[in-house]
Formats: structure tokens, C-alpha cells, sequence
């Protein structure tokens, strides 16, 4: 078997110590916060999670932008040369342009390269639930499964990977033209707080509106145990922005529906690629389940 390297993006959302312990190549997609771009590595190097909820709070004003085919291809050539084979698995392309950015690059290297084995994958998963599905696969790469058997894990169980997420601001979403500024005004008076849902297309789609944050957390926490009732891999994800306590929480609320069972568990910030368009406040639940919700 030829040694392969796992290459993702930032959107990831993975702690550090997994990025490392996995020896994970993570691309930093960037975000720029008034007139400053940052990157965003996994080690936080450039700017730390708190540094950039605490300038959106001040109100600065915040945009994402995908990495480029340059990038990757940078990343992608010593590896090759190296004699070495590649598995990117990709942000969700129904969100970012990333996939295509990392999929151009696969078709240039793979010509330039044509005895070198590349594989590129549209995860259609975002935040932790990309986490998720990486981090799975950076387990059975650890045990000496090939390239081949990881990507097809990949690909055969990526849309078992569900997402819910409540906002705390609604303005946010207004910014990001998910609702109009009706709704975020009446939304906001009447304290409802959505449940957003990512679908097999990888869109984001509203689910449910709730009056209150903690009916919000307790349906989030509700739908993660019923996502893991039946499923044959027991983890769950939890990215906060600014709100670890109640991170906390939800975990506190699915373990105690699975006394006599052992999961996994990770909770860290959802990061500035998301972040940007959700909101100090938020909070995702991911988990690896039999399908998602939200579908036609």
C-alpha cells in the first residue's frame, strides 16, 4: 500500500490536538475582519477564536473567502514529488467554493503527476460535522486502511453526518440574507430562535422556530440522541461560539439518554468561517446518524 496524506480545510473545525495527533494538512480558508485578513489555522496562530468574536461584537465587519486553486496546489506538489498519495476531503460545496478550488487542483496535479493517486471528495458537511467525517477517516487511515477503503467510507456514509443549529442573534442571519429584515425584527421581539438544518444537497434549510434559547438547546440535544439511538458509531460534535457552558450542557443532556453507552464527544468553537455568518452565540450540534432532515 502507498502512504497517502489526508488533506482538509479550516472549515473543519477540528481541535488542534486531532489536526496533530493525525498528522491532518489543513488548508486555512481566511476570513477578513474590517481591513485585515487573517487565516485560519487550526493552531489559531494568525488570530484566536476569542480575538475574533470579541471584534464582532465591537461590530467590525467580517466576510469569508475560499482558498484558492494556488493554494492547494502548493500544498499538494512536495507531497507528490515525495512519492506520496492524496485524499482531500472538502468543505461543502453547496456553501463554499472551496470543493471546486480543491478539485481543479486535483485535475492539475493528477496530469502533472499521472502515477500518483489523488482523490478528491465533496464532503457536503461544514464545521464539525466535516470534523466528524474527517476525523473518522483519519482513524481508519491510523489503523492501515488504504486510500481507497477510506474514501469509500467517505462517500457511502458523509450524508449520515446531521447538523443543527440555533443562532442567539437573528441579525446575523439577516446579513447573510438568510431571512429579511422583517422576520429578524419580529423574530427578535418574540424571542424565536430557528433550528437550521444542512440537507443532502448541502444546503442550509430552516427546520423549526422555538420561543426561547433553552427549548432551542433542549430540541438540539433531543434530535442528537435520536440521530445516535440507532447508529453504529456513537459520536457527537458540539461547536459553540462563545457559549461553552451551555456546549456543556447539550452534552450533559445526550449522555444522560445513553447511561450504559460510551461516546465520543468533541466540543470547540465554530470557527471564523462559520462564525462569520452565525454569530457570536450560536451553537451546532453534528452527529454521526442514519440520514439528515430537511430533504424534498
Amino acid at each position: 500500500m502507498n502512504e497517502y496524506v489526508i488533506i482538509t480545510d479550516s472549515s473543519c473545525d477540528l481541535p488542534n490536538s486531532i489536526v496533530e495527533e493525525y498528522n491532518l494538512y489543513v488548508e486555512p480558508l481566511a476570513v477578513r475582519v474590517d481591513d485585515k485578513e487573517y487565516k485560519n489555522y487550526p493552531d489559531q496562530r494568525d488570530i484566536t477564536f476569542e480575538e475574533f468574536f470579541k471584534k464582532v461584537k465591537e461590530g467590525a465587519k467580517v466576510a469569508t473567502s475560499a482558498t484558492n486553486v494556488y493554494d492547494y496546489t502548493s500544498e499538494m506538489e512536495p507531497l507528490l514529488e515525495a512519492g506520496k498519495d492524496i485524499l482531500i476531503l472538502s468543505f461543502d460545496s453547496a456553501i463554499s467554493n472551496t470543493y471546486n478550488a480543491s478539485r481543479m487542483a486535483t485535475e492539475e496535479m493528477q496530469e502533472k503527476y499521472p502515477d500518483r493517486k489523488i482523490i478528491c471528495i465533496d464532503t457536503l458537511c461544514a464545521a464539525l460535522g466535516q470534523g466528524i467525517i474527517v476525523y473518522l477517516a483519519a482513524q481508519m487511515k491510523k489503523e492501515g486502511k488504504t486510500i481507497e477503503e477510506v474514501a469509500e467510507f467517505v462517500e457511502a456514509n458523509k450524508l449520515r453526518i446531521t447538523t443543527w443549529v440555533t443562532v442567539d442573534d437573528l441579525g446575523y442571519l439577516k446579513r447573510g440574507g438568510r431571512i429579511s429584515a422583517t422576520s429578524e425584527m419580529i423574530g427578535s421581539m418574540l424571542k424565536i430562535k430557528p433550528i437550521i438544518v444542512l440537507n443532502d444537497e448541502g444546503k442550509l434549510i430552516s427546520h423549526s422556530k422555538l420561543r426561547g434559547r433553552k427549548l432551542a438547546l433542549k430540541f438540539i440535544a433531543d434530535k442528537l440522541v435520536e440521530d445516535l439511538k440507532n447508529s453504529d458509531r456513537k459520536i457527537f460534535a458540539i461547536g459553540h461560539a462563545e457559549c461553552l457552558d451551555e456546549a456543556k450542557e447539550v452534552e450533559k443532556m445526550v449522555r444522560e439518554q445513553f447511561p450504559d453507552e460510551e461516546l465520543e464527544c468533541i466540543i470547540e468553537y465554530v470557527g471564523p468561517v462559520i462564525g462569520a455568518h452565525i454569530g457570536p452565540g450560536a451553537l451546532v450540534g453534528f452527529a454521526f446518524g442514519q440520514k439528515r432532515e430537511g430533504n424534498q
